[in-house]
């Protein structure tokens, strides 16, 4: 198995592209395995791609990935492995993901600030050609942050400033999308301010030494190199598999734009609870009752099925009992299960659910066979 890399000129400059691919050379070392660097994809007309050989594509700029991606699917079909922060669009082809949990980072912040009564949140600093700050903007809504609470830097971090200027009255505290922003940020408000700032970033090196000390979130990208390895096997594992994606957490780092306010477990917790409803289409209430049914009838033998039958039909528990060779008590005890898998607490919140979704020849069966 041959591996091959490639990166997005612009990102190449970052420390975070080379915190990667520091990571990435660092195993190559350990495992003693061969990487060939690649300054295009045309290069790739040089080399003999085999059925097993890997790509590693390291970049955030969407616009770039969204060149480059398909001309590795065209080699490499689903071996590719983006190292960086994005978002796999599902629609938009075969390509694996190593990422930080972009959502959950975006979430610690918000409830720390929630926690210590920041009610009005500002996110800054967002460039609208990065698939990552589209993801932080994404999970800073989804939080209950609003479009008009958002700021972008569309020309320059001073321009994005400017348009803040005119309403820094209205908040409380602010979510940078990067170290960067956010120490532009802290400049241009000065010492006075009574903003806590916050940044979605790395810890970079320059955070380490400005001053103020900024509260952040902070990604170990020396670690991408070997969670892609690990990716690697899961894909030679699973050979059906056209997408797997890892996400790897960050630490939590306070600094004096907050006080140095710890975290805590409180703000853990919210961050935890928000995870499990972060997609609109599990909080639709219908799909969620769809889910439940489903969730039921996936886990019933047909023992359990005549006795759903027989409660929609209307019979006691000593009737199910009867026709089931069953103890009352057992009836009783299938039933409660039932009742925990679909999230009801009694057998009338059980047939109500029911009846909104399964037909009456499913009940008729049962009259049928009595």
């Amino acid at each position: 198995m041959m591996f091959y890399a490639i990166g997005e000129p612009e990102y190449k400059t970052s420390n975070w592209y080379k915190d990667i691919l520091d990571g990435l050379l660092s195993e190559k070392r350990q495992k003693r395995f061969s990487l060939t660097m690649l300054e295009s994809i045309d290069e790739l007309k040089q080399y003999a791609v085999s059925r097993e050989d890997i790509i590693f594509v390291i970049g955030t700029n969407s616009q770039w990935l969204d060149k480059v991606l398909p001309l590795c699917e065209a080699v490499f079909d689903n071996r590719v492995i983006v190292l960086a922060n994005h978002e796999n669009r599902f629609s938009k082809g075969k390509y694996s993901i190593v990422t930080a949990d972009i959502t959950h980072s975006v979430q610690l912040l918000y409830n720390y600030l929630k926690h210590y009564g920041k009610e009005r949140i500002a996110m800054y600093g967002i460039n609208p050609k990065s698939s990552s700050d589209a993801y932080r903007k994404r999970s800073f809504l989804l939080c209950g942050g609003k479009e008009t609470d958002l700021y972008y830097n569309t020309i320059s971090l001073s321009q994005c400033y400017d348009d803040f200027s005119e309403s820094t009255g209205q908040y409380d505290a602010v979510i940078c999308v990067n170290d960067f922003a956010a120490i532009s940020l802290t400049k241009h408000l000065g010492a006075d301010t009574s903003l806590y700032i916050t940044s979605c970033g790395a810890g970079s090196l320059l955070s380490r030494f400005f001053s103020p000390s900024i509260t952040h979130t902070r990604i170990n990208y020396a670690s991408f190199g070997k969670a892609g390895l690990d990716l690697c096997r899961i894909l030679q594992k699973n050979s059906n598999a056209n997408s797997v994606n890892i996400y790897l957490s960050s630490d939590f780092v306070p600094g004096q734009t907050t006080d140095e306010l710890p975290l805590v477990k409180e703000a853990m917790q919210e961050s935890q609870s928000i995870d499990k409803n972060d997609d609109k289409y599990y909080a639709d209430l219908e799909i969620d009752e769809m889910i439940r049914v489903e969730t039921l009838l996936n886990s019933c033998d047909q023992g359990d099925l005549q006795i759903l039958k027989g409660v929609l039909a209307g019979k006691t528990y000593s009737a199910l009992a009867e026709e089931n060779f069953m103890s009352t008590n057992g009836v009783k005890y299938k039933l409660k299960n039932m009742f925990e898998l679909c999230s009801v607490s009694s057998r009338a919140e059980l047939v109500d659910l029911l009846k909104k979704y399964i037909n009456a020849e499913f009940t008729k069966e049962q009259h049928n066979e009595s």
